[in-house]
């Protein structure tokens, strides 16, 4: 398999009450958020991860594709694909949903 079926990676931007410091501590925040709480920190951070409107419409399209295949050998391979998704949530996949993903340098599959 080529890195065309792996899935893509993107990042997104999170804040979290954490027990260690992640990424930068949002001071302000923090200081009301746990006034009376000094084991936790409230940090924002970037976190890498599958789960993206990308990978969710990959996935349904592999998935529209699976039902219709009709050679074994074709099934075979979408459902080599897939597997490759089980981490990212099932989602109902329509055509202007294709149509709003946006592809920049950082999209090369």
């Amino acid at each position: 398999m080529t890195s065309a079926s792996t899935p893509i990676a993107r990042y997104s931007e999170r804040t979290e009450n954490l027990n260690a410091i992640r990424g930068r501590l949002e001071l302000t925040e923090h200081l009301r958020a746990n006034a009376f709480d000094r084991s936790h920190l409230l940090c924002r951070f970037d976190e890498r991860s599958i789960d993206n409107a990308y990978n969710q419409t990959l996935k349904g399209v592999l998935r529209i594709l699976l039902e219709f295949a009709l050679s074994p050998r074709t099934r075979a391979m979408v459902a080599a694909f897939l597997h490759r998704f089980d981490e990212v949530p099932d989602r109902r996949v329509r055509a202007r949903d294709v149509g709003a993903l946006r592809f920049d340098r950082t999209i090369r599959h």
